[in-house]
């Protein structure tokens, strides 16, 4: 296992972090972080799957009171964004690339930063995203 990531860190609060060497020269080992699920949190609705094509795709059957959205992708390389006026494009978007083999999490919080969501691919591979919405649930 490497034993850790270069970081440079500029004197600026709330600048940008840079990463380098993120994959480490001859370690063949893929470490994946998954942060845990808040608690409080209820899952609404069955989990979905969404192929992310060279078309432009929203998140699938989002349901009415869902709050928070899981997603994992597999295969392909994709961009996104949710701010709900910018297309994705193979240039433009934030860019996501799975492991061989693997996939990689993330998590949207707010209702319209999942109903905002959008993707895309930027290569020959599509994108398989999986998909699982919750909501908060109150004590």
């Amino acid at each position: 296992m490497a034993a850790g990531i270069p970081v440079t860190t500029p004197g600026v609060p709330n600048a940008k972090v840079v990463a380098e060497n993120v994959a480490p020269t001859g370690d063949p080992e893929h470490v994946q972080y998954v942060k845990s699920m808040p608690s409080g949190l209820l899952p609404v609705g069955v989990i979905q799957a969404l192929t992310v094509a060279a078309s432009s795709v929203a998140l699938p059957s989002i349901p009415s009171d869902a709050t928070y959205a899981m997603i994992s992708l597999e295969n392909g390389q994709i961009r996104w964004n949710d701010d709900g006026s910018t297309a994705p494009s193979t240039t433009v978007g934030h860019l996501l690339t799975p492991p061989a083999g693997d996939s990689l999490y993330f998590m949207l919080e707010g209702r319209q930063r999942i109903l905002n969501w959008r993707g895309i691919r930027t290569g020959g591979t599509s994108g398989a995203l999986q998909v699982t919405y919750y909501k908060a649930v109150t004590p």
